[in-house]
């Protein structure tokens, strides 16, 4: 990826605008249709919600990055908790993870999507591709 941003924001729902305001920046810097920003406002706000929905306990923090080139707008989400303060959490599992609703809505919004392991904690990621090609200079 060429570029990237980092936000670390409280975990709570009524702090996702400012990942829609970076995702709407980044998606406009490499040209994608009003269509597809609408879509990774909706994926991104459903990745993080998917994230502190499956948490064992309240995180404290939310840590998204996203990562784009000419091409492409890759998202991640990890928590920022406990058990990054050295204090014990309980362990994550994604045990019925692909059954959830957020699956399906990030299927029809983005080309990837899943999560991955980072020790104990989940991190989602998402990433969603420009359809059409860059206008010459």
């Amino acid at each position: 990826m060429d570029a990237r941003i980092e936000l670390t924001l409280p975990a709570r729902t009524d702090f996702f605008y400012l990942v829609r305001l970076h995702v709407a920046a980044v998606a406009s810097r490499i040209d994608m249709t009003l269509e597809d920003v609408e879509d990774l406002h909706l994926a991104a706000e459903e990745l993080c919600m998917s994230l502190l929905s499956l948490s064992p306990s309240a995180p404290d923090r939310l840590a998204v990055e996203i990562a784009w080139d000419p091409t492409v707008i890759a998202i991640t989400c990890r928590l920022i908790g406990e058990a990054d303060l050295g204090r014990p959490t309980g362990a994550w599992t994604n045990e019925g993870f692909p059954e959830l609703l957020s699956t399906r809505i990030l299927d029809a919004l983005v080309d990837e999507h899943g999560v991955t392991m980072d020790g104990d904690q989940p991190t989602t990621w998402l990433r969603k591709r420009r359809e059409r090609p860059l206008p010459g200079p």
